[in-house]
């Protein structure tokens, strides 16, 4: 005799109509990355004028050293970064890492989204190690750094990801977004890679792209009792 029991696991739930649609978004070090770059290295020459001298820091090494990380970060997010062990040992400003940490793969369930970054740089890491070389002999003027700061996951703010540069605004998915966000975004100067997904992603001007640079370029210090 026959006794197995035949059960149902159909609870009335309805299959999702939402397609998931890959949004890549450009990272543009050439917006207020170079702006960052130049204020920090006035601040390390303030801080320390003779060890500065010495070091002959630059603000093209600067640039150049903040692109390299940013790339560095693209790099582990595909899992595919050659020179992780190195990448650990270098110094990082710690206004830097917090946007380092905001970049990532951002996944939007409810609107069918993957948010990807997108960067491409050339770096050298030994030229960046010695680079990294450089900063870490102003960590006694007060300049703060962090190291081995890299983030581990490749998870990346859902806020800062949901934003690009429009026409020189930061639109933003979503109305209750906080304002660090917007100005992550403009800082790393994040585009839509196609014109086209523009209508998947933002909707409303959230602020002037120009408005965020002058207040970065307004601080009179970067460290220290104030906030970048």
């Amino acid at each position: 005799m026959d006794t197995t029991k035949s059960y149902s696991f159909d609870f009335g739930t309805r299959p999702t109509t939402t397609k998931q649609e890959e949004v890549v978004v450009n990272l543009d070090t050439a917006t207020m990355i170079d702006d960052y770059a130049k204020a920090f290295v006035v601040e390390l020459r303030r801080r320390n004028p003779v060890r500065a001298a010495e070091c002959n820091i630059t603000v093209d090494e600067m640039k150049y050293y903040l692109s390299g990380l940013l790339r560095i970060r693209i790099e582990s997010i595909a899992y595919d970064c050659a020179c992780w062990r190195e990448a650990k040992s270098l110094w990082i400003p710690c206004f830097y890492e917090f946007v380092l940490t905001e970049v990532g793969i951002v996944v939007d369930v409810d609107r069918g989204l993957k948010i990807i970054p997108s960067f491409d740089f050339i770096y050298d890491i030994k030229e960046l190690m010695n680079i990294s070389d450089k900063l870490r002999l102003f960590r006694n003027d007060g300049i703060n750094l962090v190291r081995d700061a890299f983030p581990r996951e490749a998870e990346g703010d859902a806020e800062t990801m949901g934003m690009a540069i429009v026409d020189d605004y930061v639109m933003s998915m979503s109305k209750d977004s906080h304002p660090i966000a917007a100005y992550v975004a403009a800082f790393i100067g994040m585009k839509l890679r196609e014109e086209a997904t523009f209508k998947l992603l933002y909707r409303i001007r959230y602020d002037d792209v120009s408005f965020i640079r002058s207040m970065l370029l307004g601080e009179e210090t970067l460290y220290g009792s104030s906030t970048v």
